[in-house]
């Protein structure tokens, strides 16, 4: 049997601390750990794990019967924004082409991967880069680079090829998501990506993925952990220069860097002062201050920057809401 498969964009973020109120939840699949499982996210990112994968560190428990995974998708810059994640890396500036952020629980305790298995990611784009490289974050907000290997499929899109059927497959349910299929503009790396419905489909082991005539090209990569995973190269920036902001205390900055999948995060260096020591100074940007205050209330400030400045101070923020604060971020993409 054969089962085409649409993919789309990975991109992902996570929340902490101040900013948790204008975070997005993450999707959350039902998995059965004795069965092979592809899970096809709201955009499309299509992750493959093999049966008995998961763990837990209690030995008592040892392998669980049945878990949840998180997946954090985004799909713009309002995702970048919300989610507090930047393309800010320990080698320099990064353009993003995607980012992945999974893990897996049973009730409250967060489970961890076998040392023997891997997870299969596939994400796609409108047009890949073989320059591309694999990225983990640390706690600093910052991208490291990963030796793990990572290939791009410049033929576009891919079909499972089941070579023994297995009546685990759900082939109903399976055409009802084929049919969910409708357009999303606006993504990191290109426009009209597919979205498709949430969705997770058991499949037999001896699964493969064939190239398939498509106009997307698509990102493979495995990994061996659970956390956050992203898809870039360093910028090439030209004339780096230091640059502040101002503004009040403890607010998250950031420069939306106008026409590059950039999101640049300012460090507070002392009270009521950010700094960046590498900023793009040929390039325009959105710079952005933000906190939440209230329950559904964010502290907000933004500042068209088309000429660069060593010292910008932001205007007086204003306290929106955060419908509001959305569709403004997403204004600016």
């Amino acid at each position: 049997m054969i089962y085409k498969v649409i993919l789309s964009i990975i991109l992902h973020f996570v929340s902490i601390g101040l900013y948790a109120q204008t975070i997005v939840l993450p999707q959350v699949f039902t998995i059965k750990n004795n069965i092979d499982t592809i899970i096809i996210t709201e955009y499309g990112t299509q992750v493959k794990i093999e049966r008995n994968s998961i763990e837990t560190s209690d030995t008592s428990m040892n392998l669980v019967d049945e878990y949840s995974i998180h997946i954090r998708e985004v799909i713009d810059n309002l995702g970048a924004v919300v989610n507090q994640v930047s393309t800010n890396s320990n080698r320099g500036i990064l353009i993003s082409d995607g980012m992945l952020y999974i893990t897996a629980y049973v009730g409250d305790q967060e489970l961890e991967l076998r040392s023997d298995r891997k997870i299969e990611i596939r994400t796609p784009v409108s047009a890949g880069n073989f320059d591309m490289g694999l990225y983990s974050i640390s706690s600093t907000d910052e991208w490291t680079k990963m030796t793990s290997e990572i290939s791009l499929d410049t033929c576009p899109s891919f079909i499972m090829t089941v070579l023994t059927y297995d009546s685990i497959v759900d082939k109903n349910s399976y055409r009802v998501w084929q049919k969910k299929n409708n357009r999303v503009d606006g993504l990191f790396g290109g426009t009209n990506r597919p979205r498709q419905q949430v969705y997770t489909i058991p499949i037999p082991y001896d699964t493969v993925w064939n190239c398939d005539n498509n106009e997307l090209s698509y990102y493979n990569f495995n990994i061996q952990d659970f956390g956050w995973y992203n898809i870039d190269k360093l910028a090439k920036i030209r004339k780096p220069r230091s640059m502040s902001v101002v503004c009040r205390e403890g607010m998250r900055v950031i420069a939306l860097v106008d026409k590059k999948n950039i999101v640049i995060r300012f460090h507070e260096s002392k009270r009521g002062v950010y700094h960046l020591s590498n900023y793009p100074s040929t390039l325009g940007s959105t710079v952005i201050s933000y906190k939440t205050v209230e329950d559904d209330k964010v502290l907000f400030s933004v500042y068209s920057m088309k000429k660069f400045r060593s010292r910008l101070n932001m205007p007086e923020p204003n306290v929106v809401s955060n419908a509001e604060f959305r569709k403004i971020i997403r204004q600016l993409h």
